[in-house]
């Protein structure tokens, strides 16, 4: 999939109450704020294991898609949300 079409298919979440495993154990539960998620992919990450949640928001992330997007993913990260309940 080229950038574009990632860029394309990405929606900004709300990713209050989201759960994530994390490697040593155990799960992050998100608090409120905002994530990309792609359909097929997951939730965009550059590290860690959590999305990826800019100090400015859903305004930063809008800001992001406004202008295009990510110019490539090399060092994406895609997370899948954990089931626990």
């Amino acid at each position: 999939m080229s950038p574009q079409e990632v860029n394309q298919s990405l929606q900004i979440v709300n990713l209050k109450g989201k759960i994530f495993k994390c490697s040593k154990g155990g799960v992050w539960e998100m608090k409120n704020c905002c994530g990309l998620y792609h359909p097929s992919l997951g939730y965009f990450a550059f590290e860690g294991e959590t999305p990826y949640t800019p100090s400015g928001g859903r305004k930063s992330l809008e800001a992001i898609m406004k202008a295009g997007g990510f110019t490539d993913f090399d060092n994406a990260i895609w997370l899948k949300e954990c089931g626990v309940n």
